[in-house]
């Protein structure tokens, strides 16, 4: 029975590094403006609830 227990500690450790590594994905300026939507035009509600441009 000791065994499978240290046998289950070890591989509880290997998978424990293996699921720290994440990649990062590196973006320009102009990705990110894009993604959060700043390049784009605004509207607001006007008088009887038609949408106008800013």
């Amino acid at each position: 029975m000791r065994n499978v227990k240290t046998e289950m500690k070890k591989w509880k450790r290997q998978k424990q590094y293996k699921d720290k590594k994440k990649k990062s994905e590196k973006l320009s300026k102009a990705d990110l403006h894009e993604l959060m939507g700043t390049n784009r035009p605004t509207y607001n509600r006007g008088r009887g609830g038609a949408f106008r441009q800013n």
